[in-house]
């Protein structure tokens, strides 16, 4: 996945994160129906709370299409009743996206402590240490590339005053006396 796009985890890989005594209720916040279908299938014996509202099933609506309702008003109530219920959680369990960010600020409001998990950790961290080594190679390669044409630039800038030197000698060779005029 590019920096542009966000990646999906199953829901055992979010829930895997929790330590055991933080499972047996949870808050599942997605816009994923398919999520809902898969978290009471992993861990039937979960009590798990959202919000009932009408969802897409994946990727179904496409990148474009945020509104699943087609009910502006009742998403941005349904948004807000989402910032004002994180409020009595202590714990989330989150991918990098802006909208966990905006549920983590709202639960930091309390002034409780927050456990936070983040299951894109590890690729996250792999990302930061791949783009380093990518950094570091394009850097040496660049340098090795910089030196090579520096010590071009210099067997260029030799071949040039030696073809300079030449011509030189080359037009006083060639240059007519001139006669004196009496």
């Amino acid at each position: 996945h590019g920096q542009q796009s966000r990646k999906y985890y199953s829901i055992p890989r979010y829930v895997e994160l929790l330590p055991e005594d933080r499972r047996q209720n949870i808050m599942l916040f997605t816009d994923d129906s398919n999520a809902i279908q898969e978290a009471h299938t992993s861990y039937p014996q979960t009590n798990w709370m959202y919000f009932n509202r009408q969802r897409y099933a994946g990727s179904s609506a496409g990148w474009e299409r945020h509104i699943p309702s087609n009910v502006p008003l009742k998403e941005v109530l349904t948004l807000l009743g989402i910032f004002d219920v994180v409020q009595q959680c202590d714990t989330l369990v989150y991918g990098y996206s802006n909208f966990a960010h905006l549920i983590l600020y709202s639960m930091r409001q309390t002034g409780k402590e927050i456990k936070e998990y983040r299951v894109d950790q590890k690729e996250e961290e792999a990302d930061k240490m791949e783009h380093e080594e990518n950094r570091k190679s394009e850097m040496t390669y660049l340098t090795d590339k910089g030196v090579e044409k520096e010590k071009e630039n210099d067997h260029h800038s030799e071949d040039k005053e030696e073809d300079q030197k030449k011509n030189d000698s080359k037009k006083r060779k060639k240059k007519p006396k001139k006669e004196k005029k009496q």
